[in-house]
């Protein structure tokens, strides 16, 4: 992102529909897509709409988290990010 301010909320379903929102620079933006596990073990997030520094599909290693874990991951343009698993409503 370079200096962009990023916002965002992913809602992970069981039936694999992913829905993310959030704003860039004071910018809001929301799609839909889908995930799956690929056979390198990674997650895999396929949207509708390519939310701003990420890439179609983006996939990242998956690893176990649980409710209230923070930490940090590299988007796709390099810049690090800051990740805190939330339970879902």
């Amino acid at each position: 992102m370079n200096g962009q301010h990023l916002q965002a909320t992913v809602h992970y379903r069981t039936d694999q529909t992913i829905e993310p929102y959030g704003t860039v620079e004071g910018k809001a933006f929301s799609t839909k897509g889908t995930w799956k596990m690929d056979d390198k073990g990674q997650i895999c997030r396929r949207y509708d709409t390519t939310p701003p520094t990420m890439t179609n599909p983006f996939c990242t290693p998956a690893t176990a988290h649980k409710v209230g874990d923070t930490w940090t991951a590299t988007t796709p343009d390099g810049s690090p990010r800051t990740i805190t698993m939330k339970a879902g409503t």
